[in-house]
């Protein structure tokens, strides 16, 4: 980074550096149940539903 502020004369600078509050919640909920699964489980599931389309 540079040492001293140059501001950007777009409107890019007012894009937020925090993620919107209510959006991180359903992520959150979403990374639960993944979470909960398993990631082998979700792998196996995953393979089994894809390996029926190439047999």
């Amino acid at each position: 980074m540079p040492h001293r502020f140059v501001p950007v004369p777009t409107a890019d600078s007012w894009q937020l550096s925090n993620a919107p509050i209510l959006e991180m919640a359903a992520l959150r909920a979403s990374l639960e149940l993944f979470d909960e699964a398993g990631m082998s489980r979700l792998t196996a599931k995953g393979k089994e539903r894809t390996s029926t389309y190439y047999l």
